[in-house]
């Protein structure tokens, strides 16, 4: 307002003092006013002319800002010192920011020059999407690089788990500054990579409320809550962030009393701060304190993750008609609240309604792919199990180990075998209970020589120690081949006492051969 008292009491004004009122309005917002100062304005410019064109654009009217763009007769004047790239670099923007990905590739290629704002655009609108490899080729046909387009494609890789890149790509940086360093820091805090993180903020040339936050994060991550507390009291004026950080260390750490008197000294709250505890009643099980800390709640704090805490709590307690009822009052369910109710579908045998939900579903991700593969693999539904797996962008050990499993337990041996070499090939580390399945499946199909390979790679290529399942797995391989003697050699070498299903298992062979 004083800037507008100012601006009204001025004699003349130039084009500088219209496009700086008109500036002032936009970054506060009120878009209205900065559109009206832009109609009245007798000395518009290039700049003016950007500046409305990225009001429209920052309102997300691109249909608007589009014609802007195209009346803009100055866009590319040469009567400039330099050919104006800003108004391209809005559109650029708009386009990529509301996930129109073609279109913002075919804006960024039509460009007549491009500045490091528009790279970094086209890098991470292709990260948006997940095409990491994709923002890794925009990075590699750059001109020039500096330290910001650097930090755009740390981002990229840390944000799609690619940490071993970022960290190649961080040590070879000509320069850091503390975004770089902050999103490594994250990074190896993430992954849960302790002594990197702390390596990291040692090394770090300064330290910053945000710094010690993450490193107060990596260190209740390793179950080290002294120490995060330590860093917490060292921080001279901590953030809301920070607060909120401390508050889910120790209640994810099991200090739920010590996290809610934090919470209750809190010096202001956010919606996180409340939604931290309310997740951590949840997915404890805690059904009553759930119920109770939402009810809590000011109402206008609510949001989508503090109604799928609630519907989380009573699936998890068998409560599903509570469930529905809280999912019908959701103002904007997501991809999680629907991965909930799909949960309590399934747990209570609704599987047409689980069906249903499914394909209503505007946006998946892979817990929802991974709940309809194990509930199609459970019924016997293979082909539609094995539909959703080939369909999925990205893959994790759930559903392939899904997959080998509805394979293995369905009567597919063959089939579950060759999902495991498969899964080999793309240098995924199986778990224990991938290997019961495949260990199952080469029963089933008398390959010994594969079964042996199998059992001997649990603990010599992934440290995972057979159990007393695998053994017997083992034994039935051996006995049904009639390799009695090499059975018993298995039941010898068992590290623990073998119990009566091993037994059994040897003498049932026994009697057939």
């Amino acid at each position: 307002e004083s800037a507008r008292i100012l601006f009204d009491a001025m004699p003349e004004r130039d084009a500088v003092a219209w496009n700086a009122m008109m500036s002032a309005y936009a970054r506060s917002s009120r878009f209205q006013h900065a559109m009206e100062m832009f109609y009245s304005n007798p000395e518009r410019n290039l700049e003016s002319w950007n500046v409305f064109l990225a009001i429209q654009a920052r309102s997300c009217d691109l249909m608007r800002a589009r014609r802007t763009f195209d009346r803009m007769e100055q866009r590319d004047s040469i009567s400039w010192s330099t050919p104006n790239v800003f108004s391209w670099t809005i559109m650029l923007n708009a386009y990529a920011h509301n996930g129109l990905i073609d279109e913002t590739k075919r804006f960024f290629d039509q460009m007549p020059e491009r500045n490091i704002v528009a790279w970094s655009a086209m890098i991470k609108a292709f990260a948006s999407i997940g095409h990491v490899y994709d923002s890794q080729l925009v990075f590699d046909r750059m001109p020039g690089w500096n330290v910001i387009t650097w930090n755009v494609m740390i981002a990229a890789y840390v944000d799609h788990g690619h940490f071993q890149k970022s960290k190649e790509l961080f040590d070879s940086m000509l320069e850091r500054d503390l975004v770089s360093w902050l999103k490594m820091l994250q990074a190896f805090a993430f992954c849960g990579e302790i002594n990197r993180a702390k390596e990291i903020f040692d090394r770090m040339p300064e330290h910053s409320v945000e710094s010690a936050t993450a490193m107060l994060v990596a260190s209740s991550q390793g179950g080290d809550l002294v120490a995060s507390k330590k860093l917490f009291d060292s921080i001279p004026n901590p953030s809301l962030v920070s607060w909120n950080s401390m508050i889910a260390a120790f209640a994810s750490g099991g200090k739920s009393t010590i996290a809610k008197l934090m919470f209750d000294t809190l010096p202001q709250r956010n919606i996180a701060s409340w939604n931290i505890l309310l997740h951590e009643h949840s997915h404890g099980g805690n059904l009553h304190e759930t119920h109770r800390f939402f009810g809590e709640m000011p109402e206008w704090d609510r949001d989508t993750i503090s109604w799928n805490s609630l519907i989380t709590a009573y699936v998890r307690s068998g409560d599903f008609s509570s469930a529905k009822n809280a999912f019908d009052r959701v103002p904007a369910p997501d991809v999680v609240s629907c991965n909930a109710m799909i949960a309590g579908f399934v747990e209570n045998g609704l599987f047409v309604q689980a069906e249903k939900m499914y394909g209503s579903m505007s946006q998946r991700d892979r817990v929802t792919h991974n709940t309809m593969i194990a509930l199609y693999a459970r019924n016997g539904d293979m082909p539609t199990a094995r539909g959703i797996f080939d369909g999925m962008p990205e893959r994790d050990m759930a559903c392939w180990a899904g997959v080998i499993s509805g394979y293995a337990q369905g009567g597919h041996p063959r089939d579950a075998i060759d999902l495991f070499r498969a899964m080999e090939m793309e240098g995924l580390a199986p778990n224990e209970f991938v290997f019961t399945d495949i260990l199952s499946a080469c029963n089933h199909t008398g390959l010994v020589r594969e079964s042996w390979r199998y059992f001997a790679l649990m603990a010599r290529e992934h440290a995972i120690p057979p159990s007393i399942q695998h053994f017997c797995l083992m034994i039935d391989a051996l006995g049904r081949s009639g390799r009695l003697d090499e059975a018993q050699d298995v039941i010898q070498a068992m590290p623990f006492f073998p119990d009566g299903v091993a037994l059994n298992t040897y003498l049932g062979s026994c009697k057939i051969h």
